[in-house]
């Protein structure tokens, strides 16, 4: 998130770019599912809010363990997401971690 706001400002936020990294993998090897994304704008534009607040308030976890049962959820549908629509599978690796903050509680 810090770089996507270092990088884009608080563009970011904007439909619109959001879309145009997703027409980036739409191009790249015909990706139906971003496709279809990518005609949505509304969405395009209330999921690069969602994914920014997600992505800066994360750490709220630590000081406050019992937000893992919210950010848990959260975590499995953005990675689940990268890896339909940009085919990012970072998910396998990272998801698991997630499970460590639900654990201790």
């Amino acid at each position: 998130a810090i770089v996507k706001v270092k990088d884009s400002g608080w563009q970011w936020t904007s439909r619109n770019t959001l879309r145009i990294a997703l027409l980036r993998y739409c191009l790249r090897d015909g990706n139906r599912a971003a496709w279809w994304f990518v005609r949505r704008g509304r969405l395009c534009g209330m999921t690069a809010v969602l994914v920014l607040v997600f992505e800066l308030t994360f750490w709220l976890v630590i000081p406050f363990p019992t937000l893992a049962w919210l950010y848990l959820p959260a975590g499995l549908i953005f990675h689940l997401g990268t890896a339909v629509l940009m085919r990012i599978h970072y998910w396998i690796y990272v998801v698991p971690a997630y499970f460590i903050f639900v654990a201790q509680h």
